[in-house]
């Protein structure tokens, strides 16, 4: 039977230091998560960002162009995919950019869909204010918004 526990994960894989501290200091098993949930600890958002803050900061300290052109230079097609399909999905969002494609038969569909609501907000006598990214939505002509 394979041991799965974290010290044989990193006994089998030849981890650095660096990755032993990082594969170790994670919560494994559903198990693991939901104890550490029950005891509090990472129900506060601000302790969350932060514990994986100083993650981040570790694998960036670890993964020089180097060590990352060595691992890539291991890994498989399948792998790269999806580690470049992650980053991309992250630099997305953060530019605020849509992570989503959507098909043009969804945009037709949109298309089709926008007069009729725009008809209806008429109907019940409100007023849409609409931008390429937002929808404004407000009763009658005094300007404050609605939901």
């Amino acid at each position: 039977m394979n041991d799965f526990s974290k010290q044989a994960v990193v006994a089998r894989r030849g981890l650095t230091p660096v990755e032993d501290v990082v594969v170790t200091s994670l919560p494994t098993t559903v198990r693991e998560v939901n104890h550490e949930i029950k005891r509090g600890k990472h129900l506060n958002t601000d302790l969350l960002a932060e514990r994986l803050e100083s993650r981040l900061d570790v694998i960036h300290e670890y993964l020089t162009p180097e060590r990352l052109s060595a691992k890539l230079d291991r890994a498989n097609l399948s792998h790269i995919g999806i580690y470049e399909g992650i980053l991309l999905d992250k630099l997305f969002a953060l530019r605020g950019q849509p992570t989503q494609i959507v098909s043009v038969q969804e945009h037709r569909k949109m298309d089709e869909l926008m007069p009729a609501l725009l008809a209806e907000i008429q109907r019940r006598g409100l007023q849409a204010r609409l931008t390429e990214r937002t929808a404004e939505i407000a009763v009658g002509g005094n300007g404050s918004p609605s939901s």
